[in-house]
């Protein structure tokens, strides 16, 4: 992560973004493997189903990790700041302890 233009006063925004991914690609990796609790379940439910709609097109014939890697980074690149923080908040309360 490059803070040096932006300074530290950007990293409580910037933080939650690493923290969201590592929650989205868990959630997203369990579903694939079959292993869906359900706080991946409730994390899962949190991503657009558009998104979701084209990671799981039948004629979209690529590889299954690829097609997760491009549903966490479409759900993420789409967030605002303010929607990000927001939902990093509503995740870790529902992450088992």
């Amino acid at each position: 992560m490059f803070i040096g233009a932006c300074g530290r006063s950007n990293y409580k925004v910037m933080a939650p973004f690493r923290e969201l991914m590592r929650i989205f690609w868990g959630a997203i990796s369990a579903k694939r493997k079959g292993e869906e609790g359900p706080s991946e379940s409730y994390v899962n439910r949190r991503i657009s189903e558009n998104y979701t709609r084209i990671a799981q097109d039948e004629s979209n014939r690529l590889p299954p990790r690829y097609k997760d890697c491009q549903l966490l980074t479409d759900m993420i690149s789409g967030m605002t700041d303010g929607f990000a923080v927001g939902l990093h908040h509503d995740l870790r309360a529902h992450e088992p302890p």
